[in-house]
């Protein structure tokens, strides 16, 4: 065999190695599948899914769809606004044993609004992201929301109509 030759399948089996492998990097683990349980927050997937419904819906967002798998719920909302207006889709995830999100979930969610040529993605999760989640989310049209993210947007007051009409700001899942 000619040296040439052999380079060129010595290149390819590395290439082949690359591609199986650059999906899941050194500080990535592979969980097994489980039923979610408790988050560290205390949310879990029902919960979760319910209170972002709330702060959207609350901001003005209609949710156009929504849908519960084992260990992630699937929320598409629409908003109205005639010059911000877009349709998002947001992915909440609570992971079993308060594992971080892995970098598989964001491109999934990416995938989903490149399909679907939706506006954005939003991957929430009441725990923590691993770093390749956040690696990959850099420079693309999808948003983290992590533990502490997920809980300054549910605590912060959210804007609601006094029965006189003024506004007045509560916070999100409480009732007026």
């Amino acid at each position: 065999m000619s040296p040439v030759l052999l380079g060129l399948l010595l290149f390819g089996v590395l290439m082949l190695l690359l591609a199986l492998f650059a999906g899941r990097g050194a500080g990535e683990t592979v969980l097994p599948p489980g039923r979610p349980g408790p988050s560290p927050v205390g949310l879990t997937l029902p919960e979760l899914t319910r209170a972002l419904q709330a702060a959207f819906t609350a901001r003005g967002f209609t949710v156009l769809s929504e849908a519960q798998e084992p260990g992630r719920a699937d929320l598409i909302l629409r908003d109205a606004s005639p010059l911000t207006g877009q349709t998002v889709y947001v992915r909440c995830l609570v992971p079993p044993d308060g594992a971080p999100v892995e970098s598989v979930e964001v491109q999934a969610a990416l995938d989903r609004v490149h399909g679907e040529q939706l506006g954005k993605a939003i991957v929430a999760t009441p725990g923590s992201f691993s770093g390749e989640a956040r690696l990959l989310a850099q420079d693309a049209n999808v948003e983290l929301l992590d533990g502490p993210a997920l809980a300054g947007l549910l605590e912060q007051g959210v804007p609601r109509r006094a029965p006189d009409g003024s506004p007045r700001a509560q916070p999100v899942g409480s009732e007026s």
